[in-house]
């Protein structure tokens, strides 16, 4: 399943991305990867911007040596504070002490919960991130961040009703939360209802226009709506804020095929292959439309190396042949 986790902190803090993927596939129309047409999540994460750790430990530094005495919170609030500096440098278990200590000396900090709900999540513990991200909420019932991430959690384990629920009250909570808004498209788009889809992920573009991804998910939204022309500007807006997005350079080259313009469609099929020579659909689509225009050596090479990278594809090569992309499933 192809998921990205795009991270962005609470109000007033910096953002960041942590990203992974894999290259599952769907071989409907636009070629959605199954992972796009079943739902993206991004998480909401704490602010990990390496000069802000360091200004804040200078301002808390500056704050404790002209209070005397400190208060337990303040010394709870100095442990986050050395907590995120670790996490800066991917130290998620130096990360985790520091919080936990200051959990001890204040075990009402909301923020130290959260922050542990995060590594916890980077680490595979969902049910602990989950756990985590509750006590935060029950700390602070006004963390809107805290249910995106619980959703993110519950929609990896497959419970995406639950997700739903938990990005509804994000936004119910902080309606300009725009990753909230995205993240929901995306889960909508699994239960087929692609209309309460692109709603919210034209929201959570109305609120911030830069989220490359939410395009990404709009393009193939609208591809899978048959506004291929709708798509194609959606999907070349994603690559023109990230062009380091595969999925929305295939999912272009599909658009560009379906309207004819095969060598459109080469040239992003190839653009993706180069961000990522592993991605086999790719390599099977870029076959596809050699074999169109009559590049039939070629053709063959590509189908194999998506053989290669993955058998199941060259299952359908036989099909394949002078074929536009079918419709997905509604």
């Amino acid at each position: 399943m192809f998921t990205r986790f795009l991270d962005e902190g609470p109000p007033g803090r910096g953002r960041s991305r942590d990203i992974r993927s894999s290259t599952q596939s769907s071989m409907k129309r636009l070629f959605v990867p199954s992972s796009l047409y079943n739902g993206n999540m991004r998480i909401v994460r704490p602010p990990l911007i390496a000069g802000f750790v360091k200004l804040g430990v200078m301002a808390l530094a500056i704050l404790l040596a002209v209070s005397s005495p400190p208060t337990a919170a303040d010394t709870s609030t100095a442990h986050v504070v050395k907590g995120d500096a670790l996490m800066a440098k991917n130290d998620l278990d130096g990360a985790i002490g520091e919080y936990r200590r200051a959990l001890r000396m204040n075990p009402r900090n909301a923020q130290a919960h959260y922050q542990i709900g995060f590594v916890l999540k980077t680490k595979g513990d969902l049910d602990g991130a989950i756990a985590e991200y509750r006590e935060a909420i029950r700390l602070d019932p006004k963390l809107a961040e805290a249910h995106v991430n619980i959703a993110t959690a519950l929609q990896g384990k497959g419970n995406l009703d639950g997700a739903i629920a938990e990005y509804r009250q994000a936004i119910r909570l902080k309606p300009d939360l725009a990753l909230a808004h995205a993240n929901l498209g995306s889960a909508l788009r699994v239960k087929h209802d692609l209309d309460g889809s692109i709603a919210e992920l034209k929201e959570a573009l109305r609120i911030n226009p830069d989220l490359a991804e939410a395009h990404r998910d709009l393009g193939f939204d609208l591809g899978l709506k048959r506004d291929m022309d709708g798509a194609i500007v959606e999907l070349r807006e994603a690559v023109r804020l990230n062009p380091d997005l595969v999925e929305a350079h295939s999912g272009l080259g599909d658009a560009l095929r379906f309207k004819h313009d095969l060598d459109g469609a080469m040239v992003e099929y190839r653009e993706a292959i180069r961000i990522n020579p592993k991605y086999a659909l790719g390599h099977f689509n870029l076959a596809g439309v050699l074999e169109e225009k009559g590049k039939r050596q070629e053709a063959a090479q590509e189908f194999a190396e998506a053989a290669r990278l993955d058998p199941n594809l060259n299952l359908r090569r036989a099909g394949s042949r002078n074929r536009r992309p079918p419709l997905p499933p509604h």
